[in-house]
């Protein structure tokens, strides 16, 4: 018996842990900012910039950033892909200049780049169809 439990406890840690819809990591992104993502559907892989509640990176941060097409979680072998910015995802980060979306994403969330007073650049995908409300207010 005890052959058999030990071996199935080696089985199941060769297994990574695997996300759930609505979980919340953070990864570090391009120049070591760390950005927090939200699992959209942990089947097809998708994940959202922020969690829908707070700015998803520090609001000290400064210059531009390039949202990265897909991130990896840690503790997992697979990637997730950036389909959308969620709302109030970059929100009050005044030293933001300049941002760069990846091609998969098709949707901005409402007040996502909301009081974003510094943003002079950003560059929108042609596969966004859907930019919500208030998305860009507060901006230059």
């Amino acid at each position: 018996m005890k052959k058999i439990l030990s071996f199935l406890i080696a089985l199941l840690a060769t297994f990574p842990l695997h996300a759930a819809d609505g979980d919340v990591f953070t990864a570090t992104i391009n120049g070591g900012i760390s950005m927090t993502f939200k699992v959209l559907n942990e089947s097809l892989q998708t994940i959202q910039v922020g969690n829908g509640s707070y700015a998803c990176i520090p609001k000290s941060t400064i210059g531009a950033i390039t949202i990265p097409g897909t991130i990896k979680k840690n503790g997992t072998n697979y990637y997730y892909k950036v389909t959308s910015i969620g709302e109030n995802a970059f929100a009050h980060c005044s030293g933001l200049t300049s941002v760069t979306i990846p091609s998969g994403v098709t949707a901005i969330g409402s007040y996502a780049f909301n009081n974003c007073s510094g943003l002079i650049s950003i560059t929108i995908p042609s596969g966004v169809t859907a930019i919500e409300r208030s998305a860009f207010s507060g901006c230059i």
